[in-house]
Parts: structure tokens; sequence; C-alpha cells
């Protein structure tokens, strides 16, 4: 029995924009329609409810942009160990979000955020690199008046944990 599977496949699919010039068009169609533009950005790697968390929460300020971090530079930030599941993958489930708007892969957040000029950059105050230690991107963001909010002061969860949590269990 089909429910439509195909087509909602096929929706999820067509949010996911990899191309810098189509994803600055879409960036701009929304602008002309008078939206704002949230740019959110992270690994999701093993997807857990405080991605979910800053999702939701990011989506009431606009239209969600959702950059995902390329595979090689979740090895940079994580190790060669990481991602568990490829950029593709995290793109896509991603992209299955209904607050989502659009997702995208990226490798430079600088250039991420040159190609979308988001209104709203949303930072998670658990991040590896914080917010405000990172001058070259707050200087960016500032010279496009983008507003930076926070997320996220008590963790709820990390790939991180999950991971270390799954090994101790197959390991015992």
């Amino acid at each position: 029995m089909d429910f439509g599977s195909r087509e909602n496949r096929k929706l999820v699919e067509n949010r996911i924009i990899e191309d810098k010039e189509l994803l600055a068009q879409a960036c701009a169609d929304i602008r002309a329609k008078g939206g704002k533009i949230v740019l959110m950005t992270g690994c999701f790697d093993l997807i857990h409810g405080g991605h979910l968390d800053g999702i939701c929460d990011a989506s009431e300020y606009g239209k969600l942009i959702l950059g995902i971090n390329s595979d090689e530079s979740v090895r940079r930030l994580k190790g060669s160990q990481r991602p568990i599941n490829d950029q593709r993958e995290r793109a896509y489930l991603m992209a299955g979000f209904s607050a989502v708007e659009l997702v995208t892969i990226f490798d430079s957040d600088y250039e991420l955020i040159r190609t979308v000029r988001p209104n709203y950059y949303i930072a998670s105050m658990t991040s590896h690199v914080r917010i405000w230690e990172d001058k070259k991107r707050v200087s960016l963001l500032e010279g496009i008046n983008a507003e930076i909010i926070e997320f996220g002061e008590e963790k709820r969860n990390s790939t991180t944990r999950i991971i270390k949590v799954i090994l101790e269990v197959c390991l015992t």
C-alpha cells in the first residue's frame, strides 16, 4: 500500500540544496516574500532531543536554513572516527523535520553565512567553538546586520555522550 511515501521523500529531498547559487536564490526568494531567514549549523550526527529543541526554537524566528557540516569538517572538529552518518544521510534526516525550510551541506561557516545572509544566526552555548570567541564570524554577522541568538544553556544530550553510552553497553 502506498501512502504517498515517494511524494513525501521527494518533498524532503527537495529541501536539500547543495549548490551555493541555488541556495542564495532560495534565500532571496524568501526575503522577497517578506520572510526572515534563520541560519543554524551543526554536525547533527546522531539525532537527539537537543537537536529537535534547537530546531523548534530556531524556527520560531523565521524560515530555518539548516547548515550540515560536511564529513570532512566533522572529522576536523570531532576526530577521525566521526561522523557516524555521512553528510547526505544527515542532510536527508534533518530535511525531514517540518520546522526546517532548507538544508545545505557546508565546509566553511564563513562562506555559508555570506551565501545565506541570515537575519538571525543561531549559536549553541554548548558548541566546541563558542560564537563570541570566533571574532571573524561575529564580525561577518555584524556586517550583514544578523542578530546572534544563543541557545542551550543546559545541554540536554550530545552525540558524543550517546556514542560513549553505546560503547559502554557493548563493552560490558
